[in-house]
């Protein structure tokens, strides 16, 4: 995890972290160097991380994630069957999205204890169930909503610029992310919950003036900046994350800022919607069928089902909507025991 609309579909953060557990479990993996050093974030040493995937006390974990929204199954009572669910899938963790405009919907009003506002409740079940959470509050966190799930009486004009680090807009998403983070604040892996991450805003790439040239925006800097302290005063110590609108973003990452501009996450993430064909045409796999062979032998069509016990085995089918590119229609490629 941008500043446009998207049709619904499956989200970035469930799509992206499916594909890639594929990847790894099939063996279609690149070559990466193993020196990558272990970090944590000073504030506690649970959670760690590298190259490679989330440490979480010491055993290394690719996390199979889920995404659910709370606020748009207003029913507490349903959440915990959604989470069994989830977790029967064989995911690990579930990534929910906090809407500002439903627990603040007025200027005067905050609501993180009733009904299906009640957070506190969800965690509880989520901890119950056994996954982990990544919790992503915003303000503004697009999921198709209206003004990004911004609250609508912030966007009358009357707090000034939207996204940025004027005192009227700060003033007006303290009390929301305040109690977000309170809530979130016990239920921490450190206190012995399950929230292992912590997203600050939402694909928001304004770090840079000039990319290229790492020339720092300090308006925008200095908005991330705030929500990142008010995560910290309210006790937040998991690692702080960020999701980039896309691939070609390059803020908020501590590996790309080398000029200490600021504002910068932990863990810095994208919103990147992979695509069959460019799965496909990364690992040079047929058009149709990802097909993965278990050992060295002739090339498998994609347009006929292989006989047991032949060379290809059929992982998961792929929409035809993508044109045929002209190579083999599958290579021999072995897969990870």
């Amino acid at each position: 995890m941008a500043f446009f609309r998207r049709p619904s579909r499956l989200s970035a953060t469930s799509l992206s972290w499916i594909l890639l557990s594929l990847c790894f479990q099939f063996g279609i993996t690149a070559n990466i160097s193993s020196t990558w050093p272990v970090h944590d974030n000073g504030l506690q040493h649970s959670i760690k991380w590298d190259h490679y995937s989330l440490i979480i006390n010491d055993e290394r974990l690719f996390l199979f994630g889920g995404e659910m929204h709370p606020f748009r199954l207003p029913v507490p009572e349903l959440w915990e069957d959604i989470l069994q669910k989830i977790k029967a899938m064989g995911m690990r963790m579930v990534s929910i999205y906090t809407h500002w405009g439903f627990h603040a919907p007025t200027s005067d009003t905050v609501d993180f204890g009733s009904g299906p506002h009640n957070l506190t409740r969800f965690f509880q079940m989520a901890k119950d169930v056994g996954l982990y959470v990544m919790v992503r509050p915003g303000p503004y966190i697009n999921g198709e909503l209206s003004a990004g799930g911004m609250a609508l009486w912030a966007t009358t004009g009357a707090y000034g610029t939207l996204r940025s680090n004027g005192t009227a807009y700060t003033k007006a998403w303290t009390p929301y992310q305040d109690g977000i983070a309170r809530a979130a604040n016990p239920f921490q892996l450190t206190e012995g919950g399950t929230v292992i991450m912590y997203q600050i805003e939402n694909e928001y790439g304004n770090q840079w003036k000039d990319v290229k040239n790492k020339l720092p925006n300090p308006a925008p800097i200095s908005y991330m900046e705030k929500l990142e302290a008010n995560a910290r005063a309210n006790g937040i110590v998991v690692p702080l994350t960020h999701n980039m609108p896309n691939q070609n973003g390059a803020a908020w990452s501590k590996d790309y800022d080398t000029v200490d501009a600021g504002g910068d996450v932990d863990i810095y993430g994208l919103d990147s919607y992979v695509s069959a064909r460019i799965l496909l045409q990364t690992y040079n796999l047929a058009p149709t069928n990802l097909r993965v062979s278990h050992n060295a032998g002739p090339a498998c069509s994609p347009s006929a089902a292989p006989s047991p016990p032949g060379p290809c085995q059929t992982i998961s089918t792929i929409s035809k909507q993508f044109p045929r590119p002209n190579r083999p229609s599958c290579p021999n490629s072995k897969a990870v025991p």
